[in-house]
């Protein structure tokens, strides 16, 4: 299930976003950085993680979260809130 997902994303970014070919380089290596982690820990379900970027939230301004892949990807993006 994870790597149907997973491209769909990589299929996503090339052909809707059309991103470069560095960029897709980039997140599959984070992506199955992560996939690896998640195994490691023997992790077979991500249920109950909800809004896991609500612990980013309190430390950036402009915080936006926007749904891609009918809900299944999530992408958090904001700045640094300054000291």
């Amino acid at each position: 299930m994870q790597q149907n997902v997973f491209d769909q994303f990589m299929n996503y970014l090339k052909a809707e976003k059309n991103v470069s070919r560095y960029t897709v380089r980039n997140y599959t290596h984070d992506i199955m950085d992560f996939f690896g982690y998640l195994k490691e820990k023997k992790v077979t379900s991500l249920e109950g993680l909800d809004r896991p970027w609500s612990h980013l939230q309190p430390a950036l301004e402009d915080f936006h979260v926007r749904s891609t892949l009918l809900g299944g990807v999530y992408i958090a993006s904001g700045n640094l809130r300054g000291p």
